[in-house]
């Protein structure tokens, strides 16, 4: 079977799949070099398509045309936009509709542009790969597709980065980057934007700061989009000087202040998947999330859930997992073996198993 991949992003999945193939003709396809990925060119073909440099561009209309010239069984798309006049059978992954359930916290163009893309590449698509089970049950209700053409298939996460034992160089090198030497906190990850309900984070902190004065709330990550009410809120309740904003940190950094984190607090109103939640896991830090979504699926009994929308409930387990030595090291515990449920490895054997099914499926159909 002879498979176009579209390898601009999911790059561990991707490894994995040309790690794992060995009956198959795998072709990637980039708008630049592949050079973070290791060399393969025994296992894998590489074709640069150097324009047209917008991504929407490329993805409609350039991976298409080259796909015309390479007579291809099948076309995987790791992201749920699919290209039009697309001459192969696809299977693309859907991470999330968060701009069908929330469809406030995007601007309307983009709202627009997601919706149309999705609503196509989902009904061309022969085979759906949905991250999670929520995801999947989303699908069904919003476009009514037939549950057996969707898989659920979960990411999996960098093993040899997020890991729980560190140096005690490294950790200090780390927490002195970025001004937490001394300091016990309280770590959120994740981009600053509505969905990610960071302002309600900071309310149930103020809420509990008086019973955890040694405590500082960390925020990492870089704006996005309607970010402004977050700093809006630090200011009403005068907390400059105990929530410390990084801006991005690099992934390989992450790690550590995940480690050396007292408690993680991911309060998301949505998420198709919530990959913070297992890497936060990994490294050995006591997770709170949020119950909805798939946020519950993702964590299993290896978190405390909570009511997004409700302060007291983020506050308390706040206060809990700080306060009770038991709550907090069987959190660490569960965590740590949650985490090993999930790999790109699994991720990557599940996918090609969908592949050759859908190439199966293909043949049986040219038979009849």
């Amino acid at each position: 079977m002879k498979i176009a991949i579209d390898a601009r992003k999911i790059f561990n999945l991707i490894l994995q799949l040309i790690n794992q193939n060995y009956n198959n003709e795998l072709i990637l396809f980039s708008d630049k070099g592949l050079n973070h990925l290791p060399e393969f060119t025994d296992k894998a073909k590489i074709r640069v398509l150097g324009w047209p440099r917008s991504p929407i561009l490329w993805t409609l209309l350039r991976l298409p045309l080259s796909l015309f010239a390479k007579s291809v069984d099948l076309l995987f798309m790791p992201v749920q936009y699919v290209p039009y006049f697309c001459p192969t059978k696809v299977v693309c992954t859907v991470h999330d509709l968060a701009f069908i359930t929330h469809p406030s916290y995007f601007k309307p163009l983009k709202r627009i542009l997601y919706s149309k893309m999705t609503t196509y590449s989902v009904k061309k698509a022969c085979r759906i790969i949905a991250v999670s089970q929520s995801t999947k049950n989303d699908l069904v209700k919003y476009y009514r597709i037939k549950p057996e053409k969707i898989t659920v298939i979960c990411h999996g996460y960098n093993r040899d980065l997020f890991k729980e034992k560190f140096s005690l160089e490294v950790i200090k090198k780390t927490k002195d980057k970025y001004g937490l030497a001394d300091k016990n906190y309280i770590l959120y990850v994740g981009e600053l934007q509505p969905r990610k309900n960071i302002t309600t984070l900071i309310k149930a902190f103020n809420s509990v700061k008086d019973s955890i004065t040694k405590y500082h709330l960390v925020i990492v990550g870089r704006k996005g989009w309607y970010y402004e009410d977050i700093f809006k809120h630090v200011e009403n309740y005068k907390l400059h000087d105990r929530i410390i904003f990084t801006g991005y940190v690099p992934e390989k950094d992450l790690p550590v202040l995940m480690n050396q984190a007292k408690v993680f607090v991911y309060p998301s109103l949505y998420e198709g998947f919530g990959l913070p939640v297992i890497e936060a896991m990994a490294c050995g830090a006591p997770v709170i999330t949020s119950n909805v979504s798939s946020l519950p699926e993702v964590a299993g009994d290896a978190a405390i859930l909570v009511d997004p929308y409700n302060v007291d409930d983020i506050a308390n387990a706040i206060y809990n997992v700080i306060n009770d030595k038991e709550l907090r090291e069987s959190l660490i515990y569960k965590g740590l073996k949650r985490a090993k449920e999930f790999s790109w490895e699994k991720a990557a054997k599940e996918t090609l198993e969908v592949f050759e099914e859908v190439y199966n499926e293909t043949k049986l159909i040219g038979k009849g």
